[in-house]
C-alpha cells in the first residue's frame, strides 16, 4: 500500500562482529498511523486497551497472521509510537520491530 508514502522511515543495518553476512539484520521502522476505522467507530475500552497505535498494530498482527516476523515489536521515538519490520515486511504500519533478514 501507499499509506506511509511521504512519511519518515528508518532503516538500520545491525552487523555481527564476524564476517558472516547471514547473521546481519536489516531493520525497517516507520511511524504508526491511526486506524482508519477509528475515525468512524468510537470505543473507549478499545482505546484504553491499545495505549498507542504501535501497540495496536503489533497485537493485531499477531492475532491475524499465522506466522509473524521474529522481531515484531514497537517503540516510541520522541514520543511518537513507532514500529519496525524486516525490510520485506515493510507493508506493516508503525515503527514496530518486525524482523531480521540475512543480508547475504
Amino acid at each position: 500500500g501507499i499509506g506511509s508514502a511521504g512519511k519518515i522511515t528508518y532503516t538500520f543495518l545491525l552487523e555481527e562482529h564476524s564476517e558472516a553476512l547471514e547473521s546481519d539484520v536489516i531493520l525497517y521502522m516507520k511511524p504508526a498511523q491511526k486506524s482508519a476505522i477509528s475515525y468512524v467507530v468510537r470505543n473507549p475500552s478499545i482505546d484504553e486497551y491499545f495505549k498507542d497505535d504501535g501497540l495496536r498494530i503489533v497485537l493485531c498482527s499477531y492475532a491475524m497472521q499465522a506466522s509473524t516476523p521474529e522481531w515484531l515489536g514497537y517503540t516510541k521515538l520522541d514520543g511518537v509510537p513507532s514500529g519496525a519490520a524486516e525490510r520485506f515486511e515493510s507493508r506493516v504500519g508503525s515503527i514496530f520491530f518486525i524482523g531480521a533478514l540475512p543480508t547475504g
